[in-house]
């Protein structure tokens, strides 16, 4: 059985007989953690092996070759040269695997490989695996994006092509899709901060109304971990050497450093207190009542900014989404007026409709181009004039 088992580990562990298989992806394994040289070319002869391991259609197999896979990243310095075979192969093949430790060691494989520095192919991969239409996929793929960015965070784990991808994601028919895809954006969030509000709103200008809601509730989420600092519990490979020998020769070095950065946002913090977020005090049903047939709808949601806004600094942020909304309104308005009055009255309101236009024309350039600080003058004076 030894010499079968040696004979098919050589044939790169093809599972025609799986008691075969296991003996020799365990033989194999084992064969990994004793080699003492990381960079010795008795692992160049596995590369095969590595790479077709992910093909197997024996969960038993599938199993054991993941662990195989795991001693191979973690032993051979060289590694990351089979991580486009391997990743293609996890998406495809064990994240809709109904086996639990199948899916535990995807994630340990696909975290194993960021850790050698091959993070920027993981997060492609897993990104190709939103795509699919099996959800089960789509959330396997979320949530090892999500415990990346927890574990290594995104100085790591680059945000801005899983950003790209939120919006279709939070528009998901899968609940669960939208589900894992919050808890994705909201461990974003502790990382970039309002970066992240704002990002979420440039990268899709035209949203839908369910995902305008979706950051509605967000925006409520993102307000309990306000202040938090996440630190990372995990590094490349490169890293940890850095870290002890900060800790070492460095340590007066980085608690002044950290003084200093505490003192930074401090004062930020003290110039944000008489500031408001109205972004996160809309109503939840604010940008479906923008859009209601009835008109007395639409008053009473614009009524609720316009006492938001009242006497108040507002904080930084991307106003683009409610700016347009009311845009959008005050054209109707203008619609409106234009065909109740007929043709010999029309001169008459001319100067009327012009300080519309006008209005509306300011919006787009004193929001866009001035900032925040002259919503609130705008909304009141604009929409009840």
């Amino acid at each position: 059985m030894e010499d079968k088992s040696k004979k098919l580990s050589e044939q790169r562990c093809i599972c025609e007989f799986e008691e075969a298989g296991v003996s020799a992806y365990e033989e194999v394994t084992k064969l990994f953690s004793q080699i003492d040289d990381k960079n010795s070319l008795e692992f160049e002869k596995y590369l095969g092996l590595v790479k077709e391991s992910v093909g197997e259609r024996s969960a038993v197999c599938q199993e054991k070759g993941l662990e195989a896979i795991l001693a191979f990243i973690r032993n051979y310095a060289d590694a990351g040269k089979t991580v486009p075979e391997v990743m293609s192969g996890i998406v495809g093949n064990f994240l809709a695997t109904p086996k639990v430790k199948i899916r535990e060691l995807a994630m340990q494989v696909s975290l194993m490989y960021v850790e050698v520095g091959k993070g920027d192919f993981v997060v492609k991969e897993l990104l190709k695996g939103t795509e699919q239409k099996n959800p089960i996929i789509v959330i396997g793929s979320v949530q090892i994006l999500t415990q990346a960015l927890k574990e290594f965070g995104t100085k790591v784990i680059s945000p801005k092509p899983i950003i790209t991808r939120i919006g279709k994601l939070l528009s998901d028919r899968d609940k669960d899709v939208r589900n894992e895809t919050r808890a994705m954006v909201i461990e974003l969030y502790k990382w970039m901060g309002l970066t992240l509000e704002i990002n979420l709103q440039l990268v899709n200008l035209k949203p839908t109304v369910s995902y305008l809601q979706e950051l509605l509730y967000l925006n409520a989420e993102f307000g309990k971990f306000e202040g938090e600092e996440p630190t990372p519990t995990r590094y490349v490979r490169s890293q940890p050497q850095k870290q002890a020998a900060m800790a070492a020769n460095n340590i007066t070095t980085k608690i002044t450093d950290n003084n200093e950065e505490k003192e930074d946002k401090n004062e930020a913090i003290q110039h944000l207190v008489s500031t408001i977020d109205i972004l996160f005090k809309l109503p939840k049903d604010f940008y479906e009542k923008i859009e209601a047939k009835k008109w007395q709808e639409r008053k009473e949601v614009l009524e609720s900014v316009v006492t938001l806004v009242k006497n108040q600094k507002l904080k930084n942020g991307y106003y683009g989404h409610l700016v347009r909304a009311v845009k959008k309104v005050l054209l109707e308005i203008k619609i409106l007026k234009t065909t109740r009055n007929p043709p010999e009255t029309q001169s008459k309101k001319g100067k009327e409709n012009d300080v519309v236009d006008a209005e509306r024309g300011s919006w787009n350039s004193n929001i866009h181009n001035k900032g925040k600080e002259r919503l609130q003058s705008e909304i009141r004076d604009s929409i009840f004039q």
